[in-house]
């Protein structure tokens, strides 16, 4: 797949925020409309990453589709023929640290996009209980790039959760690492019980560049993490 990793700009950041957008987002014409549905087109990046030959040929013979998407594309600063973005490991990582409540994601391997798909509309595709006309605006948005997760098990690869005790036996090393007395003792007080994230954190508190030290330490793990995760998927990461 031929993924590389590299720091993005501003502009690169809100270059993905567009292409993540749903075409639903698109003022677009009803047929226009129906020809990205039929070739399942759910976003603009996915939209972009066919070569504009391919797209084309999806318009009919005045290229009164084409022409559409062509002048869509170009007011928002795009190409045809974009391919798969890169894959931010930041972005991986961030995804794997977040707890599983609400929502649920997936690495576009197509694109390298990280996708979000709420546990409740998940739920609502396994137990075949999907009905656009009761779900709100937002949930019908989401509900194309949810059934394409849930058809396509080779594109979309479930990003797994990182567990509580990895991070919490980081934490054990950390404090052992630490050559202030005071701070290495407040901190294995902090270890010891319930509630030891919150009190690993109040500690740190006091201490801003032990704390800074901490965030600097704890991102690199998860991006180590994230990288090998990855690399489980055969992504060729350069």
């Amino acid at each position: 797949m031929g993924y590389r990793m590299e720091e993005h700009s501003s502009q690169d950041r809100e270059q993905k925020s567009v292409l993540k957008r749903p075409v639903s987002d698109l003022p677009l014409s009803v047929r226009t409309r129906n020809i990205l549905r039929r070739h399942e087109i759910t976003t603009i990046g996915e939209l972009v990453s066919h070569p504009e030959e391919e797209v084309r040929g999806w318009s009919d013979r005045e290229m009164k589709a084409f022409k559409e998407l062509a002048e869509l594309v170009r007011e928002l600063g795009l190409r045809f023929g974009m391919k798969r973005k890169q894959v931010e490991v930041a972005e991986i990582a961030e995804a794997m640290e977040i707890e599983r409540i609400v929502n649920e994601f997936y690495l576009d391997c197509d694109t390298g996009e990280v996708v979000i798909v709420p546990e409740e509309i998940h739920h609502e595709i396994l137990s075949d209980k999907v009905d656009p006309d009761d779900m709100s605006d937002w949930e019908r948005e989401l509900l194309p790039i949810a059934l394409a997760v849930d058809e396509d098990s080779n594109r979309y690869a479930w990003i797994p959760t990182i567990e509580a005790r990895e991070i919490y036996e980081l934490m054990q090393r950390f404090t052992s690492e630490r050559e202030d007395e005071e701070l290495q003792r407040l901190l294995a007080v902090a270890l010891d019980g319930k509630g030891a994230f919150g009190r690993f954190r109040r500690v740190l508190a006091d201490y801003p560049e032990e704390r800074e030290e901490w965030f600097r330490r704890k991102d690199d793990a998860l991006h180590l993490m994230a990288r090998d995760w990855l690399s489980s998927l055969k992504a060729g990461i350069d």
